[in-house]
């Protein structure tokens, strides 16, 4: 399994969307964690299903578009293949477990932290890329140091406290470090997916595994029985979310905005962006995701510490990404001379002057 792929060229490069749908993308996940952490009662795995059973639902009608769309450029035999259906159980499970650590997280962290630590999948993807001799930018290089020194930084803040949940700033971090594989690795399964597959397609399909990896684990590791979980109750029921109290939060604010926009966007910048440089986009969340769990009341202020090392990690995001442009481009001029080559070497070939000549 070829890992360096964690660098693969998307299948469409409009810039200018790609920035868009980032900027839409990171207001959207940043906000998930503020109102997944306002209803205590709710464990994570039950409204880990409500979310995904609802998206999914939202989904199916973009999916049939999406595919009546694009049928003419796919090529079924790789749809339906062994490869393809690995990528995309791997993503699924890569992310619902990075998922659940994250969440941990931020129950003893501030959202800073935790978003932070949880998105520094880039460095992990450099890194592997750099070990199996696969081709890194040197601003790629220079812009994962900074990051490093960035988190090093963020990771003295001592002085932030949640305010609602007690703080262990440490265990949180930890919890954060954790995720930030997992998260990694399901760009990678996810990137290569989406090069066979529609990004929604692909999407939908993940948020139908996640959904049936937190029913397993009902059924599975718990004494909980049918009747409960086949009911509407807020903390086992597969349909809870269809309670007054919580059908406009997970119908529609988790399900919908955040599910879509939100957590869809960790798949569909995968078209525009290589999954290096979409883990490290992932890193500019604090700024939005703080600022909300100050608002909400969930988070106090950041440190200084704080401040000063998100403010370093953009400095080293902006040269990943500026490396992988750069990486992209020289591919594509590279590229372009091996076909000029390859067409003068024919034409010399096939030259009849040539012929009489020799």
């Amino acid at each position: 399994m070829d890992i360096s792929e964690g660098t693969v060229a998307p299948k469409q490069k409009n810039l200018t969307e790609g920035i868009i749908l980032a900027g839409i993308g990171l207001v959207f996940a940043s906000s998930l964690p503020v109102f997944l952490n306002m209803y205590d009662d709710v464990p994570i795995p039950t409204f880990g299903i409500w979310r995904y059973f609802v998206t999914c639902i939202y989904c199916v009608p973009i999916s049939i578009l999406v595919w009546m769309r694009n049928k003419a450029d796919i090529i079924i035999s790789e749809v339906f293949s062994y490869q393809t259906a690995l990528n995309i159980l791997l993503g699924s499970c890569c992310f619902t477990l990075g998922s659940y650590v994250y969440i941990t997280s931020t129950h003893y962290t501030i959202l800073a932290h935790s978003i932070t630590l949880c998105n520094s999948g880039g460095l992990f993807l450099i890194a592997v890329n750099l070990l199996v001799c696969s081709k890194v930018h040197k601003a790629e290089i220079f812009g994962a140091i900074i990051v490093i020194c960035g988190i090093a930084v963020l990771l003295q803040d001592h002085s932030s406290v949640k305010k609602s949940r007690s703080t262990d700033i440490l265990k949180g971090d930890l919890y954060g470090l954790a995720a930030m594989p997992l998260y990694a690795s399901s760009y990678i399964f996810n990137a290569r997916a989406c090069k066979v597959l529609p990004s929604m397609i692909v999407f939908h399909c993940f948020g139908f595994i996640q959904m049936s990896i937190y029913i397993t684990y009902y059924v599975v590791f718990t004494d909980v029985s049918w009747t409960l979980l086949l009911s509407r109750d807020i903390t086992y029921g597969f349909f809870g979310w269809l309670t007054p109290e919580y059908f406009v939060l997970s119908a529609v604010i988790i399900s919908f905005f955040l599910g879509i926009f939100g957590v869809g966007s960790y798949i569909f910048l995968l078209d525009y962006f290589s999954p290096s440089v979409v883990a490290s986009l992932f890193l500019l969340q604090p700024f939005v995701g703080q600022i909300l769990g100050v608002l909400f009341g969930q988070d106090g202020m950041p440190g200084g510490f704080a401040y000063f090392g998100a403010s370093i990690i953009t400095i080293g995001l902006c040269l990943i990404i500026k490396g992988n442009t750069l990486k992209d481009k020289e591919d594509v001029e590279l590229e372009i001379a091996q076909d000029v080559e390859m067409t003068d070497k024919s034409l010399l070939a096939n030259d009849p002057e040539k012929d009489i000549l020799t």
